[in-house]
């Protein structure tokens, strides 16, 4: 109402230049929205796909979103080799796969209002047609031209983990290894692998420096819990964990609806 009321007042108050409320601008900007506060979509080709793949598959704020991250933690990342001078082919960086540096909107797409299939999933993945996400493929070169490895560490399945190889390869990705799930979903023990030098054959011993994920799980001792703490918890945010959004899954799903 109070919207209405502000529109009829512009209108008597402009009435010698044909003011009316039918031909007056939204007053909240928002001509491009429709009824219920969702875009028009009756010339959508696929009008019933959930907000969360359609932000990630055709909005420009998720592009811009992971270009953001994957710059500032290019940045962060020169200057913890500039103050550390590491020597090179001594330390790494760990990244997850899916929705870190592999989209998978393409099968979200495909499986919309479905639950979930892990045989689908499979299918998927043998098909490589996951893509690489803006900004990946240039921190992980910058990783290399730094002196570091690349560890992709994943929750792909460890038959599933070849497929995955050839995707990245694909897709530019520069990996120097796949860490896959063996037993537990827990990366801790895939991570001090790397840091003990077992983590593959011909790898040496490497000091993780750096942390990408798109789950609160992709960084070290973290859980969905951290949500209720103080933001000094969050404090290797920005330093030495970065985050890239995914608004379609996650252990995030599990949390209370409030």
């Amino acid at each position: 109402m109070r919207k209405l009321a502000a529109v009829c007042f512009l209108c008597l108050t402009t009435a010698s230049f044909g003011c009316t409320a039918s031909d007056a601008t939204p007053l909240t900007g928002d001509a491009d929205r429709g009824p219920a506060g969702k875009a028009d979509s009756a010339n959508d080709p696929v009008p019933d796909l959930p907000d969360t793949i359609h932000w990630v598959r055709n909005s420009a704020e998720y592009r811009a979103a992971t270009l953001q991250a994957y710059a500032f933690a290019t940045m962060r990342l020169e200057q913890i080799v500039t103050a550390e001078a590491p020597a090179p082919d001594t330390w790494a960086v760990s990244l997850d796969a899916d929705e870190t540096v592999l989209s998978n909107s393409l099968f979200e797409l495909e499986q919309a209002g479905k639950a979930y299939d892990p045989f689908a999933w499979a299918d998927w993945v043998y098909r490589e047609e996951a893509t690489a996400i803006a900004g990946a493929a240039e921190f992980m070169d910058a990783v290399h031209r730094l002196g570091g490895y690349v560890a992709i560490v994943t929750n792909r399945s460890d038959a599933l983990c070849e497929a995955t190889e050839s995707n990245l390869t694909t897709e530019g990705l520069p990996f120097d290894f796949v860490l896959c799930k063996t037993g537990s979903s827990q990366k801790e023990g895939r991570w001090a692998s790397i840091e003990d030098g077992t983590a593959a054959d011909g790898v040496p011993p490497l000091e993780i420096k750096m942390w990408v994920g798109d789950n609160i799980q992709d960084f070290p001792s973290l859980s969905q819990s951290i949500r209720t703490k103080p933001d000094s918890a969050f404090a290797g945010f920005g330093a030495a964990y970065f985050v890239i959004p995914n608004p379609m899954y996650g252990s995030w799903l599990g949390n209370p609806r409030e």
